[in-house]
């Protein structure tokens, strides 16, 4: 998915498109455009380790490749890219305008991160004791 269809549909979302066209290239949508690269740039290392193209590697934090024009693809999974991006996008694009709708995309970004979090699979770990001594009743009275 591009910078460019994120930014379509965030638009959509805002309901700032051309109402008769749904074109979300409008001179009120000029200025989203300038801002849309960076802001997007802000938080793909945060959406990386929920990704379905991320491998960890120990030792190293996750680290997204950026974008630099509207036409660049973004390297995060679909899911992250139809159902949570937009809505940080919208987000930030309505901070100095409307706080109910920014706080409105806050909670929709919110809410589909969880439920991509949840759905991400991830490696089986071996579960450790942390209580130590408690095995088969060992140090316990009865």
């Amino acid at each position: 998915m591009t910078v460019q269809d994120v930014f379509d549909i965030a638009i959509t979302e805002m309901d700032a498109q051309n109402e008769n066209t749904g074109s979300t290239d409008t001179s009120d949508t000029k200025e989203y455009k300038v801002k849309v690269v960076r802001i997007i740039n802000g938080v793909l290392d945060q959406l990386l380790p929920y990704s379905d193209t991320y491998t960890p590697v120990a030792g190293k934090s996750p680290c997204c490749t950026k974008v630099t024009a509207l036409a660049d693809t973004i390297e995060l999974s679909d899911a992250l890219c139809y159902s949570v991006l937009p809505f940080y996008v919208a987000k930030e694009l309505c901070i100095e305008e409307s706080p109910d709708k920014t706080n409105y995309f806050n909670q929709m970004y919110e809410r589909n991160l969880a439920g991509v979090i949840a759905h991400t699979v991830t490696e089986d770990e071996d579960i450790v004791n942390l209580y130590g001594g408690t095995e088969y009743g060992a140090d316990c009275e009865w």
